[in-house]
């Protein structure tokens, strides 16, 4: 019987707590940055929230959406992620896992606050691998809201 486990992190652990301190329209970047730390990735397009090394491939303008690939006038984005991940081979036929992430994504015009939602996402899987045969659940749940909203983190 072959058993084994893999665990792996991607992005930075940071204060999701501190999302209750942010209020759109007051929150700086300055003080974003004082609470948090500097941001897992930053940017002048929406596409800010995607892994790094992404975020350069080329893209067709968005439809609907002002300026370059979605970006506005004196709009910044920043992204603070962190994802961990447990992986188990079982048996020789069967693998599974479980992982959690947080992600908090901020808009800011100018240099304040425009928009802000904290992401949590809880996952788990199981496989079975048969030769010529594959079958496989993943379920999950994911957990959004505004920055500054208490009452929905106590939901």
């Amino acid at each position: 019987m072959v058993v084994g486990c893999a665990k792996f992190d991607s992005g930075r652990p940071f204060d999701e707590t501190k999302a209750d301190d942010i209020r759109i329209g007051t929150t700086t970047k300055r003080e974003v940055r004082e609470m948090l730390g500097p941001p897992h990735t930053s940017g002048l397009t929406p596409m800010t929230g995607m892994a790094p090394g992404m975020q350069t491939m080329p893209m067709a303008p968005m439809q609907g959406v002002p300026g370059p690939m979605g970006g506005e006038k004196d709009t910044e984005y920043w992204t603070y992620q962190y994802t961990k991940h447990d992986a188990a081979v079982t048996s020789p036929f069967s693998l599974g896992g479980a992982g959690k992430g947080v992600s908090l994504q901020i808009t800011f015009k100018k240099d304040v606050v425009s928009d802000c939602i904290l992401t949590n996402t809880e996952t788990t899987n199981k496989m079975l691998i048969v030769p010529y045969y594959s079958s496989g659940s993943n379920q999950g749940a994911t957990h959004q809201r505004r920055c500054g909203d208490k009452s929905a983190a106590e939901r």
